[in-house]
């Protein structure tokens, strides 16, 4: 019988903020043994160092070398994994996720028995050393190493953890993730390097809404365009004319820059460019402009909680958004937010959240979800879930060409403060949500409907941190640059009710 063997030529463009739905073509893989595997286009963005007029240094590509009318393909040689200089992109790690050849299945957790595969045609284990740790709402809570003995080539065995006995205490979540380090150092590889990983979910996040408990007063003032609501160390605003909160003094500090708004737009990757998402869906980039605030009313639930709804009516899309603010004694406010869009024939939509500005100065980011690296909803398999601290500025990923970048997935939490420590908490309620926080706005990395010859060098820091609360963005894709949309279940579309719910905590 005559046996074929597949190899893909060129697959998973790797253009910008791309290799999306990289796992979809291993489970293929994996699932198909005809199946080899392919050749990723390509390593490494192929630019050459220019400066500017202000001499700053940038990597040049087609149509910054050429006389004005001669033809060149823009960015097309920026689609590697890498900068020029060899700098990782984040859609690296999830490739070397998945090409992983050793890999962690089975988990018994009563048992504390793991099942290690190894998928090397010629080596065993021996050479490497298992680590595992237990995870409790994003703190290490046990962990353990041992030496994988006897997994021969294209077998697998069980292991004993040498997990305790733990009690999962309700609303805690548990998390199992397991390293394969490099045991022995090589020309190539150092010692302890992560070889291949795997982290597995032990409890489902449900956070609910919890009312806190507080004897702080709040009062309510009613003026003709602002909703005034004063507590013992916060002064909130919500504009009459918007529905928006528009501001929030902490101890008669101000947070906010600009109000926290809904956003339905993200700065185009090059994949979007390729797809022609910029026109297809300028629809949603331009919705917010034409929005009407139907009404705004309050009430006074007790001398501790106010109550505010604002209802939109977005005419562009047929569509409406209910916000709903509970504001308690204490400052802290939940938001919940309700969208749907009821026009035929509308495009994906590229984001659904809310978006605000703080000062400059709270730069100091903590989270709990995804990371440490950029990720997406079509590419976060190689993120952990855990607690990771950043600078804000440390969040912005200079692709060759500035498109949209530093997301993060799978979020129960994040913090922005200042060097005081006061600042914002922000809590997802119910289910996860996703997040941006950047000293650039959207508009910084979004060139229009044509790329326009953008480096980074074009990018300036700004004097705020844009904050992006989702609650969802589509995927990223990586099948092509020149036509591929993300895949099917990393979209959105209207015609569906989206709602999500979140809690903004004042920090002093």
């Amino acid at each position: 019988m005559l046996k074929v063997t597949f190899i893909w030529c060129e697959y998973a463009h790797a253009m910008g903020n791309s290799s999306g739905n990289f796992k979809e073509y291993w489970d293929l893989v994996r699932s198909n043994k005809q199946l080899q595997g392919g050749f990723i286009w390509d390593w490494m963005d192929q630019g050459l160092t220019k400066y500017n007029a202000e001499d700053v240094k940038f990597w040049a590509y087609g149509g910054h070398f050429e006389p004005e009318g001669v033809h060149h393909d823009n960015n097309f040689c920026f689609n590697g994994l890498v900068d020029p200089d060899m700098t990782p992109h984040p859609g690296l790690f999830e490739v070397k996720k998945e090409y992983q050849n050793i890999h962690f299945k089975n988990l018994k957790v009563s048992e504390g028995i793991i099942t290690i595969e190894n998928e090397n045609f010629f080596s065993d284990l021996e050479d490497y050393i298992i680590r595992w740790e237990l995870l409790e709402n994003g703190s290490v809570i046990q962990k353990g190493v041992f030496n994988p003995t006897g997994v021969l080539p294209q077998t697998n065995k069980e292991f004993k953890l040498g997990l305790k006995d733990f009690n999962q205490i309700n609303g805690k979540e548990y998390f199992l993730s397991m390293y394969a380090l490099q045991g022995e150092e090589t020309e190539l590889i150092p010692f302890g390097h992560r070889v291949a990983t795997q982290q597995f979910t032990l409890t489902t996040f449900d956070k609910m809404v919890v009312k806190p408990i507080t004897s702080n007063q709040i009062q309510v003032k009613d003026a003709s365009e602002v909703i005034y609501i004063t507590g013992e160390d916060f002064d909130i605003q919500i504009s009459k004319k918007t529905g928006a909160i528009s501001s929030y003094k902490l101890n008669n500090y101000e947070l906010m820059n600009e109000p926290l708004v809904p956003t339905f737009w993200r700065a185009p990757t090059d994949n979007d460019f390729g797809n022609k998402m910029p026109e297809r869906c300028e629809v949603w980039k331009e919705v917010m402009n034409n929005t009407m605030l139907v009404s705004i009313n309050y009430k006074k639930v007790s001398s501790f909680e106010v109550m505010v709804n604002s209802k939109l009516k977005l005419p562009t899309v047929e569509g409406d958004i209910d916000i709903e603010y509970t504001i308690y004694g204490n400052g802290k406010i939940d938001v919940n937010y309700k969208f749907k869009a009821s026009k035929s024939d509308l495009s994906e939509i590229p984001r659904i959240g809310m978006v605000f500005r703080m000062p400059k100065e709270f730069t100091n980011l903590e989270y709990y979800g995804r990371g440490p690296w950029e990720n997406y909803i079509d590419r976060n398999t190689a993120a952990f879930v855990g607690k990771y601290s950043s600078k804000v500025a440390n969040q912005y990923v200079a692709y060759g060409r500035p498109q949209e970048n530093g997301h993060k997935t799978d979020v129960r939490w994040l913090s922005l403060k200042n060097q005081i420590g006061l600042g914002f908490e922000i809590e997802a309620n119910g289910e996860t949500i996703e997040f941006n926080a950047l000293h650039h706005s959207t508009n910084d990395f979004d060139p229009g409907k044509k790329k326009l010859l953008r480096t980074p060098a074009d990018i300036k820091d700004r004097d705020f941190v844009e904050v992006h609360i989702d609650h969802k963005m589509m995927g990223v894709g990586g099948d092509t640059s020149w036509g591929a949309k993300p895949h099917a279940s990393y979209m959105y579309y209207a015609n569906k009710t989206y709602q999500y719910s979140f809690s903004i905590n004042p920090k002093f």
